[in-house]
């Protein structure tokens, strides 16, 4: 990303994003338009469920996992009461309000940094839904469920992932932080015999 001297419709980088309370939000329209459009689907628009990136009129939230990764690519900058706040601060903040966090963020940030839109995955029953284009455009590929701690791999977790591989076409991905500190995955396919 440039600093938006090449291209009238790109802001100017950083943006600046405000920390009120546990929500994270940029008002500047501009700025959510271009982090919201193909190919980085970053955000949400407030107070709208699904829009057109070309559509976009309105303030954007951001979730810990994105403001963490755009403030660690300095694309963002975030503010809490005008005081700007650095990534170890907002890291600590998200680690105390999202359990396992830093697991989840390692995987988040690994898709990101591969050019994946990652996309919260409650309605899978898991952290995260994987898409290689984005929203709107397919369908995610992966549905990311994470292991923490390295905790057993449970029966349920194994049931889940052959019924949500074979009824959603989806890939399901077991992940886990290695002790090393770097992800680690296992793909789960159901096989009929």
């Amino acid at each position: 990303m440039n600093n938006g001297e090449n291209n009238p419709y790109e802001p100017s980088f950083p943006l600046r994003v405000e920390k009120q309370g546990q929500v994270l939000i940029q008002w500047d329209h501009k700025g959510s338009k271009y982090l919201y459009s193909q190919p980085r689907f970053y955000g949400k628009p407030l107070g709208a469920r699904k829009i057109r990136p070309e559509g976009i009129e309105l303030p954007f939230t951001y979730s810990f996992f994105e403001a963490c990764y755009l403030l660690s690519n300095s694309i963002i900058e975030v503010f809490e009461e005008n005081k700007k706040i650095d990534f170890d601060y907002l890291m600590d903040f998200c680690k105390h309000n999202y359990e396992n966090f830093h697991d989840n963020f390692l995987i988040y940030q690994h898709f990101r940094s591969l050019n994946y839109v990652v996309r919260p995955g409650m309605k899978f029953g898991s952290e995260f839904i994987v898409y290689s284009t984005g929203p709107g455009i397919d369908h995610a590929e992966y549905v990311i469920h994470i292991l923490h701690d390295h905790e057993k791999i449970r029966t349920f977790d194994l049931v889940k992932a052959g019924r949500l591989a074979g009824t959603v076409k989806k890939i399901f991905l077991l992940a886990y932080i290695s002790k090393e500190g770097s992800p680690e995955f296992l793909q789960l396919d159901r096989v009929k015999i």
